[in-house]
C-alpha cells in the first residue's frame, strides 16, 4: 500500500471513530474537520520529505508501540502503519530544559507546516512520548484532541494529582487554553494529536506553567519556529485572571 493510501485508510477509520461519539458534541468541529479532509483527500498533493533525520530510539519506540498481541482499533493500526513513512523530529530544540524531557518528546505531521499535507488551518499528526516523561502543566490557544494508538499516560487538567489514565483506543478533548499535564509510564506512548484555531489561526499561544521556590506561578511563552520546533520568546507571573482563564481552580 501506498502512503497516499495509508493517509486516506487513517482520515477514514478516524472519520468512523468519531462518528462513534454520539454523546460527545463537542467533537462536532473535529467530525466536521474529518468529513472534510475524506472529500479532498483524492485531490491532495503530498509533500514526501526527500531526506528523513535518524532520531535516537524513535525506531525502538515505534517498534515497541507495534505489538501483535494488543487489541488495537482500526484507526490504532493504521496510524502505525503511517507513522514509520513520516518525517519525526524533536518538539524542542536549544531550550535549557531537562534533557529526558527534551529526548523524550517526538512528534510528526500528517497535516501541517511541515506536514504529508501542507496546512496552516490544522495541525494534525504523531505525538510519541518517551518512557517515564513527565510533560508540565502548559496551555494553547488551540483546541486539542488526543487519540491513544498505543501505551497508557496520565493527563491532568487541573493539577497532577487529578489526573485521567488513558489507554488505546481513548480519545482526550483539551479545550483552548486549558492548562494540563502529561505523564508516561514505563513504556511509550503513540497519540494522534489534532490542533483546530480557537477563533485565532495555528498555533496561536502557547505557555508552560512554572512554579518557583516561593511557591509564586509564572508561565512562559513558546514560539513555534517554521520547523515546527519551539522557542522561549517570554515570561510573565500568573495573575488570579489567568488562573481563572486557564481552569486552573
Amino acid at each position: 500500500m501506498d502512503i497516499k493510501s495509508r493517509l486516506e485508510e487513517c482520515i477514514n477509520f478516524f472519520h468512523a471513530e468519531l462518528t462513534l461519539c454520539t454523546n460527545q458534541p463537542e467533537l462536532n468541529r473535529f467530525r466536521d474537520t474529518f468529513d472534510t479532509l475524506l472529500s479532498n483527500i483524492k485531490k491532495e498533493i503530498l509533500n514526501i520529505p526527500k531526506k528523513v533525520e535518524v532520531l535516537p530510539k524513535l525506531n525502538e519506540y515505534l517498534s515497541y508501540c507495534d505489538n501483535p498481541e494488543d487489541k488495537e482499533s482500526n484507526l490504532s493500526v493504521a496510524l502505525k502503519n503511517i507513522s514509520k513513512s513520516l518525517d519525526w523530529y524533536k518538539i524542542l530544540k536549544g531550550a535549557d530544559l531537562d534533557k529526558n524531557l527534551v529526548d523524550g518528546l517526538l512528534a510528526t505531521q500528517i497535516y501541517g507546516p511541515r506536514g504529508l499535507i501542507k496546512s496552516n488551518n490544522l495541525y494534525f499528526g504523531l505525538f510519541l512520548i518517551a518512557p517515564n516523561v513527565f510533560y508540565p502543566l502548559h496551555q494553547h490557544e488551540a483546541l486539542e484532541l488526543y487519540y491513544v494508538c498505543s501505551g497508557d499516560l496520565k493527563i491532568s487538567h487541573e493539577t497532577k494529582k487529578n489526573h485521567n489514565n488513558l489507554e488505546s483506543g481513548d480519545f482526550s478533548l483539551t479545550p483552548s487554553n486549558q492548562i494540563h499535564s502529561l505523564e508516561t509510564t514505563s513504556k511509550p506512548c503513540l497519540l494522534s494529536y489534532i490542533w483546530l484555531p480557537n477563533e485565532k489561526s495555528l498555533p496561536g499561544k502557547s505557555w508552560w506553567w512554572v512554579k518557583n521556590k516561593n511557591k509564586i506561578w509564572s508561565r512562559v511563552l513558546w514560539q513555534r519556529n517554521s520547523d515546527s520546533t519551539w522557542k522561549i520568546i517570554n515570561k510573565e507571573i500568573i495573575t488570579e485572571k489567568i488562573f481563572k482563564e486557564s481552569g486552573f481552580f
